[in-house]
């Protein structure tokens, strides 16, 4: 829940794109791969019970390169965060003011889990329900 990947996205007069990065960072890689070995190990374990079946070759028992492997499976799960940065002004990372506002663009605020430093290590409901309510404290009418 805290990977030292990070993806952008960048808008061009091309278009959009958009780069995830999953596992672009070797920690990242080695971390996941050693997450499969111990679910593996714990499946098998269960496996032998008969309590569950498992596919005739499960793709970790193939795999000579387990972190290759991974990377080839890898996805997401649709809750991406921190796309539009929350940071102090001097952050040359940040595109979200502290106020939510959007750096260089009049008018313009974000209030969602893009805005978000770092990934919450928990489900970005609530936390994205709480930038919406200080949004709404910010909102200059």
């Amino acid at each position: 829940m805290a990977p030292r990947s990070r993806g952008y996205v960048r808008v061009t007069p091309e278009g959009t794109a958009i780069d995830l990065a999953h596992l672009a960072d070797d920690v990242d890689r080695k971390n996941l791969a050693e997450g499969v070995r111990v679910a593996a190990g714990l499946i098998e374990q269960v496996a032998a019970t008969g309590i569950v079946t498992l596919p005739e070759k499960p793709w970790w028992r193939d795999a000579e390169d387990l972190e290759a492997a991974v990377v080839a499976r890898v996805g997401t799960y649709n809750h991406p965060v921190g796309t539009a940065r929350l940071g102090d002004d001097d952050d040359p990372t940040a595109v979200v003011d502290r106020r939510l506002r959007v750096r260089g663009v009049d008018g313009l605020m974000v209030a969602d889990a893009s805005v978000m430093p770092t990934i919450t290590r928990a489900n970005t409901n609530l936390a994205t329900m709480m930038i919406g309510r200080r949004a709404a404290d910010l909102i200059e009418l």
